[in-house]
């Protein structure tokens, strides 16, 4: 018959956080490599190279857990991770469990790949992914009993020192129904407390109208991912239109492509960049989770004639 689990076979915090940096630090090290060698294609795929991090942060994770029950980092303090059973995961199992937790911290930002056609969704869905991350964190900190996460409260799963097989555990309900009540809770106390944060109509016609010129940016095939927004600074007199925009392609011509960026946006946008001073950001990078490299970052201003 299985033993109880006790204090001693839960893995605690700070020995799990400790296997967590070590594991980091190869994840890290894997995205590089795959980021030097593959920094072309990645860059053309935008934002949604993110996915690629994802798949990596999984497969290494699922690999290991499966394999032996425990990636590099737990093997190297004397962690493993089991079902209820004691057993090993499945390949499956195992994946799900990283791709729960790595897809929570790492698609953090996916809003951007979404911005033109569902903005206001997309960053809704974000919040409500970083208040899973700080109840993911929460739990991990305050379910003393199973030290488990939203990851492995989704697959069932436990970390344990050495290969001790857990049995049927009560769970707290407490640190699940407090995160829960966070997560519900924050949007509206926020909004309750900064009743300010209220859509002024000229912020939201400028903001329709900037969702529009990133869609005219969307369509250019030397542009992969694009941000635009008006700024007001309290020493200028008139606002600026910002133009942020990740090149597809290594760029040549830093001033042409800029020209080409911001005239694409005043042909199509006249009313919006009227009277503005246009500040084209070009960017030319990759971001994939798990690593992030920047090989070309240029601010260029020009002023509409209008």
């Amino acid at each position: 018959m299985a033993p109880h689990l006790t204090e001693r076979t839960i893995a605690g915090f700070w020995r799990r956080l400790a296997a967590a940096i070590v594991d980091m630090i190869l994840v890290v090290a894997i995205g590089a490599t795959l980021t030097l060698v593959l920094y072309g294609p990645l860059a053309r795929l935008g934002t949604a190279a993110q996915f690629v991090g994802v798949a990596v942060f999984a497969l290494y994770f699922g690999i290991s857990e499966s394999r032996w029950a425990g990636s590099p980092g737990k093997r190297l303090f004397g962690l493993n991770v089991v079902g209820r059973d004691g057993a090993h995961l499945s390949m499956l199992r195992a994946t799900a469990r990283a791709a729960l937790f790595g897809g929570l911290f790492f698609f953090n930002g996916l809003c951007w790949f979404f911005e033109p056609q569902a903005r206001v969704t997309i960053s809704a869905l974000e919040n409500i992914g970083v208040m899973l991350m700080v109840a993911h964190l929460l739990l991990l900190a305050a379910n003393f009993d199973t030290r488990q996460g939203l990851h492995d409260l989704a697959v069932r799963s436990y970390v344990v020192r050495g290969a001790t097989a857990p049995s049927p555990l009560r769970l707290h309900w407490a640190p699940l129904v407090a995160t829960a009540a966070l997560v519900l809770a924050l949007p509206v106390a926020l909004q309750a407390i900064r009743p300010d944060l209220a859509p002024d109509p000229q912020e939201e016609a400028e903001e329709a109208q900037s969702i529009a010129a990133m869609r005219v940016l969307y369509a250019r095939p030397d542009v992969v991912r694009a941000h635009v927004h008006v700024a007001r600074d309290n020493d200028q007199p008139t606002p600026r239109l910002v133009i942020w925009a990740w090149a597809a392609q290594p760029v040549s011509d830093e001033g042409a492509q800029a020209a080409a960026v911001s005239g694409a946006v005043r042909d199509a946008l006249p009313e919006l960049a009227q009277g503005k001073q246009i500040q084209v950001r070009l960017i030319r990078s990759v971001q994939i989770g798990i690593f992030s490299y920047t090989a070309f970052n240029q601010v260029l201003t020009t002023q509409d004639p209008a």
